[in-house]
């Protein structure tokens, strides 16, 4: 037997960002933040923030809006706006402002549900 092993063909495969890929968050770095949100990542410099749509439709459903709109402002902050109707058949407008979309969206659905409900 000789003493060298022998040499062995090496296959490289491309990165996934050659596919135009990304690469998945670190999980230790996702954590579940609550119900209108996926999956808050906090990094050094910016801090990200996703609404759950479906969860925030079936919500704007069940209070009868007839329509919504979700808005950056010049300023930074964002604004929710929606038309309830109330349980006497009256169209209300509810419009807030938050400092992420997430808040402006949270307080807007609250104030939607007061107002649909007269709480």
């Amino acid at each position: 037997m000789p003493d060298e092993d022998p040499v062995r063909a090496t296959m490289k495969l491309p990165s996934p960002e050659a596919f135009g890929l990304c690469a998945a968050p670190k999980a230790s770095t996702a954590q579940a933040v609550n119900p209108l949100v996926g999956n808050q990542l906090s990094q050094e410099r910016f801090k990200i923030t996703a609404v759950n749509w479906t969860v925030v439709r079936e919500e704007l459903h069940r209070l009868g809006a007839k329509s919504f709109q979700v808005e950056q402002m010049n300023d930074g902050r964002h604004r929710f706006a929606c038309k309830v109707s109330k349980l006497s058949g009256q169209t209300d407008l509810v419009e807030v402002f938050g400092q992420t979309e997430e808040e402006a969206v949270r307080n807007g659905l609250d104030k939607a549900n007061a107002i649909r409900y007269g709480l």
